[in-house]
């Protein structure tokens, strides 16, 4: 990837962070699916990391993305999971 690739993806990152507002939940993570996967390093055996570094200048919507995206798929696992208990 070049550095207008990163640029791109931290502006479409940010424009993701912005319709978290006026999403439900699972349909903003639904439609931002594509996105971590393009954002994400996903070593075999440990968690998701964010693609947030390129020639030593850092992106901070793709890594806050990364983050609330995560958070948000954690929150509803748990979610799930207590529906799934009661």
């Amino acid at each position: 990837m070049t550095e207008i690739d990163y640029q791109e993806l931290n502006a479409r990152c940010e424009k993701a962070l912005t319709d978290i507002a006026t999403h439900d939940i699972e349909k903003w993570l639904y439609k931002s699916s594509k996105l971590i996967k393009t954002v994400s390093i996903e070593p075999e055996g440990y968690p998701s990391i964010a693609n947030c570094h390129f020639e030593g200048i850092h992106y901070p919507f793709i890594s806050e993305f990364h983050r609330i995206y995560q958070q948000q798929v954690n929150i509803l696992n748990k979610s799930n999971q207590s529906q799934k208990d009661e």
